[in-house]
C-alpha cells in the first residue's frame, strides 16, 4: 500500500497520487473479465521470458479462452498462441496499466509463436489475448477526497 496509508497521516491528499489512479485501472481490468478462471502459465512465454524484475509472466484461463502476459520492461518475447484453444485465430491487444489505454497488437493463427513487444513507452504493459482483448471499461475519473480526520 501507499506509505501514507500505513502511517495514517491526517491528510488524504495522497489518495489522488498517480498510483491510486493506476489501482482504478487494475480494478476496471479485472472487474470486466473472469479473472477467477485464470492460473499461472509459465509455458505461455516461449522465448525471451527474462529474469528477475524483467521476467514476463502469464496467466491462462482453464477453458482456453484468454491469456494475459505481463511485460515489466519493453522487450520482445515469443508468445505461444496455442494457449487460446477456443478459436482458430487469436486477437491480441496491449493494455497500458498506467492509464488504461489499449492498442491492437494483431490477430494471429493459434498454432504460431508470435514475437511481440509492447508499444513505444510500454515499460509496464499487459498483452491481452482472446475475446474482449481490445476493450476496457472507461478509466475511472480521478476523484478528490476531502481530508480525513483521525482520532488520536
Amino acid at each position: 500500500g501507499h506509505y501514507n496509508t500505513w502511517s495514517q497521516t491526517a491528510s488524504g491528499d495522497y489518495l489522488g497520487d498517480t498510483a491510486a489512479g493506476q489501482m482504478g485501472v487494475l480494478a476496471a481490468f479485472f472487474a470486466a473479465r473472469p479473472w477467477w478462471t485464470m492460473a499461472p502459465d509459465p509455458g505461455a512465454v516461449a522465448s525471451d521470458a527474462g529474469t528477475g524484475s524483467s521476467r514476463k509472466v502469464a496467466l491462462t484461463a482453464a477453458d482456453g479462452t484468454r491469456c494475459w502476459v505481463y511485460y515489466p520492461v519493453n522487450a520482445s518475447a515469443g508468445i505461444r498462441m496455442d494457449r487460446i484453444t477456443a478459436a482458430a485465430t487469436v486477437a491480441a491487444s496491449w493494455l497500458d496499466p498506467r492509464n488504461g489505454s489499449t492498442q491492437a497488437a494483431g490477430t494471429f493463427d493459434r498454432g504460431q509463436v508470435a514475437t511481440l513487444q509492447p508499444p513505444a513507452g510500454g515499460e509496464d504493459a499487459v498483452l491481452v489475448l482472446g475475446p474482449g482483448s481490445g476493450t476496457l471499461p472507461p478509466h475511472p475519473e480521478k476523484k478528490t477526497h476531502p481530508p480525513r480526520k483521525f482520532s488520536t
